[in-house]
């Protein structure tokens, strides 16, 4: 059995409700195909199939809103069965997901494998072993009648939104471009003849510039999901890479091995960004999670591959860029 949930209690309205609501949260996070059936199975019992292909941390997610629905109260015992897919010690092995009665957290899940080894998966944080032993066992569902069909619905947004929005990038575009070329303006013509200061040298305030830049793309990322918006995030990193290399070259800079990291990783970030977005899209069929807390594996992998990636590859690739300037 894999992503199936056995149900005991609550009416058959309620459990239909809670389902659709949980598909309808995390509608953006679902393949647009997944299907999930929910069956009758006897008198205040319920049997709800997942999509085969829905994920560990979205099945978690599943069991524990079912447990506890927002803005519906009934009673109900839930047990998932689920196949583990994640890179944990969960991988391979056949489990069993519940809630315990004395449960007074709200934000878990307790698993037992075939081989009833309990644990507690805590959400966006960790794995540990249960306190709650439980044994694990296997319940058999046949169908008798036709079931329910819930699907996902993509929010459609209204023309006026998405202009709206586009708008917002669109102006938060200019005031950051504007504000970087004025920084840099202000540091040439004001600091850099004038600072007496060593932490607030022309060489400082160029650095801390450029890592304003890489927090700016990284944390502001729907201006990167447009490839025209990408393409002017890239020619301002390219032009500002350049100008700190002419001021290295002209000895108006004065440049390290690690300050060399530092120049040229926006233009890294950005190098790899595109191909890994791409990647992620046409696997997850979605945009993924970076600018808001990530709440599944794919997302939090992407974000740490795109912070850790160009940050190697920047400290690798200033030593030739660091030589090449002298």
């Amino acid at each position: 059995m894999n992503n199936i949930l056995f149900i005991d209690g609550g009416s058959h309205a309620d459990v239909k409700k809670a389902l659709r609501q949980w598909i309808d949260t995390y509608s953006e996070q679902l393949n647009p195909d997944f299907v999930f059936k929910i069956y009758k199975n006897g008198r205040g019992k319920h049997v709800i199939q997942a999509d085969d292909q829905l994920d560990n941390d979205s099945f978690f997610f599943l069991v524990n809103y079912m447990q506890y629905p927002a803005g519906i109260n009934y009673e109900i015992k839930i047990a998932g069965y689920a196949k583990g897919t994640g890179q944990n010690v969960l991988k391979g092995k056949n489990l069993l997901v519940f809630i315990p009665e004395t449960d007074t957290e709200y934000d878990n899940v307790y698993v037992v494998t075939e081989a009833n080894e309990n644990y507690k998966l805590e959400f966006g944080r960790k794995t540990v072993e249960s306190s709650e032993p439980r044994l694990y066992q296997k319940q058999s569902f046949i169908p008798t009648q036709e079931p329910g069909i819930l699907k996902v619905r993509r929010k459609k947004r209204p023309d006026e939104e998405v202009l709206k929005e586009e708008r917002s990038i669109e102006n938060r575009l200019k005031w950051m471009f504007i504000g970087i070329i004025s920084f840099h303006v202000f540091n040439f013509l004001i600091i850099r003849p004038s600072s007496t200061d060593r932490n607030i040298s022309f060489e400082n305030v160029s650095y801390f510039i450029a890592i304003g830049i890489s927090l700016w793309l990284f944390w502001d990322y729907k201006v990167l999901q447009k490839n025209s918006h990408y393409l002017k995030c890239l020619v301002l990193v390219v032009v500002i890479t350049g100008y700190l290399i002419l001021l290295s070259g002209m000895e108006l800079l004065d440049i390290s091995k690690y300050e060399a990291s530092v120049v040229i990783f926006p233009l890294i970030f950005l190098i790899i960004q595109w191909p890994l977005r791409y990647v992620f899209v046409q696997v997850m069929n979605r945009e993924p999670i970076v600018e808001r807390r990530p709440g599944n594996f794919p997302d939090v992998f992407y974000c740490c591959f795109l912070m850790m990636v160009p940050m190697f590859a920047a400290l690798i690739l200033s030593v030739p860029f660091f030589n090449l300037l002298r």
